[in-house]
């Protein structure tokens, strides 16, 4: 069974809908009226991480999250890694790498992530862990 890649759609910073990338293409939900005035128009493309947090709320790259790493709530990221081609955490303050999943396990099953804001609307956390071109 192949996984429907999902993506969220920005025109900068405001959510304007979302995506699912199937075999017969791309199935557009948003907006009310879509439907009558043609392909959406947006700036920015997040991919789904296939996770959903405590709240059930999808998790999508961007997401700023709060996570416990050693019994300790901490802040992070959702960012991929082209290395190794994994979601995961960046780290706010340690500015350390998490992947959310280990040989297939996700890592956070047991102490769930929590979706508290989005990076695209804090560019000072853009900026300090150097994404401040996003």
């Amino acid at each position: 069974m192949q996984k429907i890649k999902k993506y969220r759609l920005r025109l900068n910073t405001e959510v304007i809908g979302f995506a699912n990338k199937t075999p017969h293409g791309f199935k557009f939900q948003g907006k009310p009226l879509w439907w009558k005035q043609g392909k959406p128009k947006y700036s920015e493309i997040d991919e789904f991480t296939t996770f959903k947090d405590i709240n059930d709320q999808e998790i999508y790259e961007l997401d700023i999250v709060i996570y416990t790493l050693n019994n300790r709530k901490r802040r992070g990221v959702i960012l991929w890694e082209d290395k190794s081609k994994k979601f995961g955490v960046y780290d706010i303050e340690n500015l350390i790498f998490i992947p959310l999943t280990i040989k297939g396990l996700y890592l956070f099953k047991n102490d769930p992530i929590r979706v508290v804001s989005y990076l695209y609307k804090h560019p000072e956390i853009k900026k300090k862990i150097g994404l401040s071109n996003l």
